[in-house]
């Protein structure tokens, strides 16, 4: 039978911040998947536009609300300190899913539309921001999960594996930006079958233009508030003092 202790430790981030955090990690999707239906044609996966709008809604499903989830899984969730490692590492399995099907659905447009890959400044921050959460996500596992290391090799890397992970978010969040931006500025202009209109442009302050602009908007909002509870000493978990360390 498991001990209460294994199931349940005190919960360190405020009701209204959880609520609030919940709240917005979820808007950005929602006003994606509004943005795609209502203006972009919806999805599909047969190699045309529609094939390309799983895209953003995947990368930022991924590298921003599962990441933020599973970067405050230990703040945030009532239970033991090896369950929300157990949480934490699953959350981050559907980061690498959902970031694996939102690359191949841009490369597979790409190549079916005959264009280049990986020519944008956005394109060079989402490989390298996938690449470094990977090799993360690898070294995390086998460090502190399986089969996991000794205590004092644990202890050592331990802040680098917290900063790293802020600093892949950081450049996630800022690649989501130039995504979002660069839809705009490609997508306007043009109707939902990519046929030159020209009924609407990104700087004539559209609807299409405002959505992808408070979706960006969202974004920001959520990166500052993860920085500050993950930044703020008094939300730091009693797990993370060097005696629980040494437990596995």
């Amino acid at each position: 039978r498991l001990s209460g202790r294994f199931w349940m430790s005190r919960v360190f981030v405020p009701v209204h911040l959880f609520v609030c955090f919940q709240v917005l990690s979820v808007i950005p999707t929602v006003i994606l998947v509004f943005w795609v239906y209502r203006y972009r044609g919806g999805f599909s996966w047969n190699g045309n536009d529609q094939n390309c709008n799983w895209h953003p809604v995947l990368m930022v499903t991924g590298q921003v609300y599962f990441m933020t989830q599973a970067m405050l899984a230990y703040r945030m969730l009532p239970f033991s300190k090896r369950v929300k490692k157990f949480v934490h590492g699953c959350l981050h399995i559907g980061v690498a899913t959902c970031s694996a099907v939102g690359l191949s659905a841009i490369f597979i447009t790409h190549q079916n539309e005959g264009h280049s890959h990986l020519y944008s400044l956005h394109s060079w921050c989402g490989i390298t921001a996938v690449a470094l959460f990977m090799l993360q996500y690898l070294v995390g596992f086998s460090t502190f999960f399986f089969p996991g290391a000794a205590a004092h090799i644990r202890l050592f890397l331990r802040p680098f594996h917290v900063r790293g992970g802020l600093f892949i978010f950081g450049l996630s969040v800022a690649t989501a930006l130039i995504g979002i931006n660069q839809k705009l500025q490609m997508g306007l202009g043009k109707s939902s079958n990519g046929n030159q209109t020209s009924v609407e442009y990104y700087e004539d302050m559209t609807s299409e233009g405002l959505v992808g602009n408070v979706a960006g908007f969202m974004i920001i909002l959520l990166a500052l508030l993860v920085f500050y509870i993950i930044t703020e000493q008094k939300f730091h978990a009693e797990s993370w003092n060097k005696t629980d360390l040494l437990l596995p």
